[in-house]
């Protein structure tokens, strides 16, 4: 029999790693095994990956000046920039992206596929997500297939093929399919 204290320990840490689990925090564990993938770390380490981390601003292969983890615009704009810096402003990009993302699909998507798409509309921004889930046959219609299929053809930077943005595709259909 459990008394009424522990019961109310144990719903209050169940609720805890509930809440941490909903909201992505972290991934419950065992032994350090975990139960279910942090995608957002997944995906965050990716985009690190693909990106790669340069302190002082340069010209992508597009042509436009970038900093950091592929930061342009306004962001762009600086001498430099340290690589903690870095880390947090795209920790913050990245979840403003997942936002965008949840602004602009209608259909429910599991925490892989949303995070899929982010580092998507990170590298190829909203307009570009906008055109990959709306249309007939997109995954706003309902067809999730569509994202695989049509991901993969987002691999054009200054109008050339580049083997890095065909790789990271590659890698971001593999996300959204749940393989990583």
């Amino acid at each position: 029999m459990v008394n009424s204290y522990t019961m109310k320990s144990l719903l209050f840490i169940a609720f805890i790693c509930f809440t941490a689990f909903a909201y992505g925090i972290s991934s419950p564990s065992v032994n350090g095994k975990r139960f279910v993938p942090d995608y957002f770390q997944i995906a965050l380490d990716g985009v690190k990956s693909f990106e790669g981390f340069r302190e002082k601003p340069y010209k992508c292969p597009a042509g436009v000046r970038t900093i950091g983890y592929g930061f342009t615009g306004p962001l762009a704009k600086v001498k430099n920039i340290s690589k903690e810096d870095a880390d947090l402003l795209l920790t913050k990009e990245l979840h403003q992206y997942v936002l965008t993302v949840e602004d602009n699909v209608k259909v429910p998507l599991t925490r892989n596929q949303l995070y899929a798409l982010a580092s998507f509309t990170y590298n190829c921004g909203e307009g570009n997500l906008r055109q990959l889930v709306n249309g007939k046959n997109r995954l706003n219609s309902g067809n999730y297939k569509s994202v695989e299929r049509l991901l993969p053809k987002y691999r054009k930077g200054g109008g050339k093929v580049l083997k890095g943005l065909q790789k990271r595709r590659e890698w971001e259909v593999k996300l959204w399919k749940g393989e990583l």
